[in-house]
């Protein structure tokens, strides 16, 4: 299992040229310059004037072209990379913060299991056990009350 760190390398680092960009997401060479030209998505910078995106910008790609083959415009799907950029960026600061608290325990199938959040307490002061629960068919978030909730006795 590579480390934090070999993953962020891998990430930043590997590059991806319009050619295999354009294949791998079905988007012309000819609309990558366009979105480049318009700032939409941004090629790394080379030596040789070869063109090469990062695996970030190859994901935004992919990104606005679904969302132009659901049928949004240009435009639309640009301000929706935007926001969904924000919510990932805020998301992962949320997840490297939970990660070294959260207790996952995986279920009979391998394909779900239980995420252990950590201990949540209401306004009248009732302890409970925040818990995401991920399954073939659903997902969904859960409060477990904890055994030691005797206040009300």
């Amino acid at each position: 299992m590579p480390t934090k760190s070999q993953f962020k390398n891998i990430f930043r680092n590997l590059e991806v040229g319009i050619g295999e960009a354009s294949k791998v997401t079905g988007v012309s060479q000819r609309q990558l310059r366009y979105w480049e030209e318009k700032g939409y998505i941004v090629p790394l910078e080379s030596d040789g004037g070869v063109r090469t995106y990062s695996l970030g910008t190859l994901m935004s790609i992919a990104f606005l072209k679904d969302r132009l083959d659901d049928g949004y415009t240009l435009a639309t799907a640009v301000k929706m990379l935007e926001e969904h950029k924000n919510k990932i960026r805020i998301l992962s600061k949320f997840g490297r913060v939970m990660n070294q608290s959260v207790e996952v325990e995986e279920d009979e199938t391998g394909e779900g299991g239980v995420i252990k959040f950590g201990k949540v307490t209401s306004e009248d002061q009732q302890e409970y056990q925040l818990e995401g629960v991920i399954n073939k068919d659903e997902h969904y978030f859960r409060l477990k009350k904890l055994k030691n909730n005797s206040k009300n006795a």
